[in-house]
């Protein structure tokens, strides 16, 4: 068994939040980083709407809602690097309470930091 805790305090929780967020940015690479070919029966595929994600602290609840907005994303064919800033645009809409106060603060501020 291999730890990471190198004796500091909260290291371990560092090291495991740097592994979860890695973890997301492969499964959002992998789902929608590159352009899909659409075949012509997904033009007419219908995908319900997402439940919006209101910020709460539950690893579940996040994962649910980040694998329906990639599969959101995937069959809308939003996919590929020259869509980043509509995919970013459209998160925000899937979003409620804490997390929308915290996009509009940290993404759609005008005096954010680039």
């Amino acid at each position: 068994m291999h730890t990471h805790n190198l004796g500091q305090p909260g290291q371990g929780e560092a090291v495991y939040e740097a592994g979860v967020i890695c973890r997301y940015r492969v499964l959002i690479h992998d789902r929608v980083g590159q352009e899909i070919q659409m075949i012509p029966e997904m033009k007419n595929l219908r995908v319900s709407a997402l439940e919006k994600y209101s910020g709460e602290d539950d690893i579940q609840t996040f994962d649910a809602w980040i694998t329906g907005l990639l599969q959101w994303y995937w069959v809308h064919n939003i996919t590929g690097a020259t869509k980043d800033s509509v995919r970013v645009n459209l998160c925000g809409t899937t979003l409620k309470g804490a997390a929308s106060e915290w996009y509009s603060d940290e993404v759609e501020a005008w005096n954010r930091p680039n």
